[in-house]
C-alpha cells in the first residue's frame, strides 16, 4: 500500500503530463517559420513574433510547472523517507522491548523451575525421614518380641523347676501354661494387628508418594501451561485441587481404619486379660486349697512362698504386657504423626 503523500504526488505528475505541448504556429503565408520554402524566410511579421512569445511563455510555464512538480515530488519523497525512518526506529524499539520481555520471562521460568526442584528435593527428604522412622519402629517391635521370648524362656525354666519340686501343684502349672498360651495368642493377635497397622502405614506412604508424584506432574504441567495460556493454567490448578482432595480422602480412610484397629485391639486385650486373670486366680485358689489339705505347715509355707513367686512372675508378665501395650501405643502415635507429616508434605 502507498502512503497518501505518494498518491498525491502521482496524481500531480499525471496532471503535469497532460499539459498541452508547444505547438508551432504557422505564418500568414501558410508556411512554417522553420520551413526552408516560401517568402517568410529571414523575415518575421508582427503576428509571428507574438505567436513565438506566446509559445515561449507557455513552454516556460510548463517547465516551471514541471520543476515545481519535481520539487514537490522530492519533498514528498523526503517526507516518505523520514516517515520510513521513524517507522524503522519505532519497530527497532518494539523489537528491543520484546527482547527484554522475553529475557525477563526466561528468568522467571528458570526461577520457577529452580523452586520446583527445591520443593521436590525437600519432599524426597521427608519421605526418606518417614522411612527411617518406620525402620526404627520395626526395630523396637523386634526388640519387644525378643524380650517377650526371653520372658517366655525364663517362665518355662521356672515352670520346670516348680514341677520337679512340687508335683502336687500340677494344676497351678497347667493354669500357668494356659496363661502363657493365652498370652501367646494375645501376642499373635497383637502381632497381626501391628502387621495390619504397618500395612496401612505403608499404604499411606504409597498414597503420599502417589500424591507427591501427582503434585510434581501438576507443577510441571502448570509451568508448561503458563507459557501457553491462562486458561490452561486454571485447569492445572483444578487438577491439583482434585489430587489434594483425593489425598485427604485417602488419609481420612486410613485414620478411620486405624481407629477401628485400635478399638478391636483394645476389646481383645481387655477380654483376654480378664480371662487370664480369672483362670490364674482359680488355679491359685485350687492349688492353695490342695496344699493346705495335703501338706503340713512347712510344705504349706514353702508352697505359699512358691505361689508368691508365681504371683510375682505373673505380675512381671502383666507388666511386660503393659509395657508392650505402651510401646504399641507409642508406635501408633508415631505412625499417626508420620501419616500427618506425609499429608502435610503432600499438601
Amino acid at each position: 500500500t502507498t502512503s497518501p503523500s505518494a498518491q498525491a504526488r502521482d496524481a500531480r505528475l499525471q496532471h503535469a503530463r497532460r499539459l498541452p505541448k508547444i505547438q508551432r504556429r504557422r505564418s500568414s503565408h501558410g508556411r512554417s517559420l522553420s520551413s526552408p520554402k516560401g517568402h517568410g524566410v529571414g523575415r518575421m511579421s508582427g503576428v509571428g513574433r507574438v505567436s513565438i512569445q506566446r509559445s515561449s511563455a507557455v513552454g516556460r510555464n510548463a517547465l516551471l510547472a514541471r520543476v515545481e512538480t519535481a520539487r514537490l515530488a522530492q519533498r514528498e519523497a523526503e517526507q516518505d523517507v523520514r516517515e520510513m525512518r521513524q517507522m524503522l526506529h519505532a519497530s527497532q524499539l518494539r523489537a528491543e522491548a520484546a527482547s527484554e520481555e522475553a529475557k525477563a520471562a526466561l528468568l522467571r521460568l528458570e526461577s520457577s523451575q529452580s523452586q520446583a526442584e527445591a520443593a521436590r528435593a525437600e519432599a524426597e527428604d521427608r519421605v526418606a525421614h518417614c522411612n527411617k522412622d518406620l525402620e526404627a519402629v520395626r526395630a523396637d517391635l523386634e526388640r519387644a518380641v525378643a524380650a517377650q521370648r526371653s520372658a517366655e524362656i525364663e517362665l518355662a525354666r521356672s515352670e520346670g523347676v516348680f514341677r520337679a519340686q512340687h508335683d502336687a501343684s500340677q494344676s497351678a502349672v497347667d493354669a500357668a501354661r494356659q496363661e502363657v498360651a493365652a498370652a501367646r495368642a494375645l501376642q499373635e493377635d497383637t502381632d497381626r494387628d501391628v502387621a495390619q497397622l504397618i500395612r496401612i502405614e505403608s499404604d499411606a506412604v504409597i498414597v503420599a508418594k502417589h500424591s507427591h508424584a501427582e503434585l510434581t506432574l501438576a507443577l510441571e504441567r502448570s509451568s508448561l501451561e503458563q507459557q501457553q495460556a491462562k486458561a490452561e493454567a486454571a485447569s492445572a490448578r483444578a487438577e491439583l485441587a482434585q489430587a489434594r482432595a483425593e489425598a485427604r480422602e485417602a488419609v481420612d480412610r486410613l485414620l478411620y481404619a486405624q481407629k477401628e484397629v485400635e478399638r478391636a485391639l483394645t476389646e481383645r486385650l481387655t477380654a483376654a486379660e480378664a480371662q487370664v486373670l480369672e483362670a490364674k486366680m482359680t488355679a491359685l485358689d485350687s492349688s492353695q486349697a490342695d496344699a493346705q489339705r495335703s501338706l503340713d505347715a512347712e510344705r504349706a509355707a514353702k508352697l505359699e512362698a512358691e505361689l508368691e513367686v508365681v504371683r510375682f512372675q505373673a505380675e512381671q508378665a502383666r507388666a511386660a504386657q503393659a509395657a508392650s501395650e505402651a510401646t504399641l501405643l507409642k508406635e501408633r502415635e508415631a505412625a499417626q504423626r508420620e501419616v500427618e507429616e506425609a499429608q502435610a508434605a503432600a499438601e
